[in-house]
């Protein structure tokens, strides 16, 4: 996966996924990455380095939170975590406080 680094947009969604390697941080050029209906846990601190991503998607999965590195993605604009994620409200209010700028979906 780390070889494709001009690859701008990536669909796992609907993979039963459990896991993401790190590796998906060497795809600096992606804008767009689906992950939802899949099986994750958690994001590895890696997609912090996807600073070009716009969109997002990692809802219907089993998170419970996200790395502080989300933080990194300055140029976020839509970040779905709805339907089937267990992030608590506290969580909730530190994603919105790590990415001002980007529309969360939470529900």
């Amino acid at each position: 996966m780390g070889q494709l680094v001009n690859l701008k947009h990536l669909n796992l969604g609907f993979n039963e996924l459990t896991s993401i390697p790190p590796e998906i941080g060497r795809l600096v050029n992606l804008v767009s990455l689906h992950l939802g209906f899949n099986e994750l846990t958690s994001i590895p601190p890696e997609i912090g380095q996807l600073i070009n991503l716009r969109y997002l998607n990692l809802a219907s999965n089993r998170l419970t939170g996200l790395p502080v590195e989300i933080k990194k993605l300055t140029n976020l604009e839509k970040l779905y975590l709805n339907d089937g994620n267990f992030i608590p409200e506290h969580e909730q209010e530190k994603i919105d406080q790590l990415l001002p700028n980007c529309s969360v979906y939470f529900e």
